[in-house]
């Protein structure tokens, strides 16, 4: 696993087991996670990119994850991954890499 990855999930753990709000991104080569902890009586909604942004000339760092503005005006916890190659689309190694490690550091398991 990634230290940057292994990093930013061990913050966002402490986070939310403190019932913290958390609102930052993690920047990988092909891919971005946005995450709003914002309250924690509300659920967690996982978005995915639309492909037709992922070949934006805005960087990975730049863009606002899919409906994440939308859904934290709402109040939801949001959980945004987003997309740098539409012609791979979620099919790297780096993505299941990240999908494993929130899993296995069980980062939202409080939200269960």
């Amino acid at each position: 696993m990634s230290t940057n990855i292994d990093s930013f999930l061990t913050t966002l753990k402490k986070t939310v087991d403190n019932n913290e709000t958390f609102t930052d991104r993690l920047v990988l080569e092909h891919y971005a996670c946005q995450i709003s902890m914002i309250d924690y009586q509300k659920p967690l909604v996982f978005t995915f990119d639309n492909m037709t942004t992922a070949n934006s000339a805005e960087s990975l760092a730049e863009r606002t994850g899919w409906g994440n503005d939308f859904l934290v005006g709402l109040g939801y916890n949001v959980c945004s991954f987003i997309e740098s190659d539409r012609f791979r689309w979620y099919r790297h190694e780096e993505f299941y890499q990240l999908v494993e490690a929130i899993s296995a550091k069980r980062v939202f398991q409080k939200m269960a």
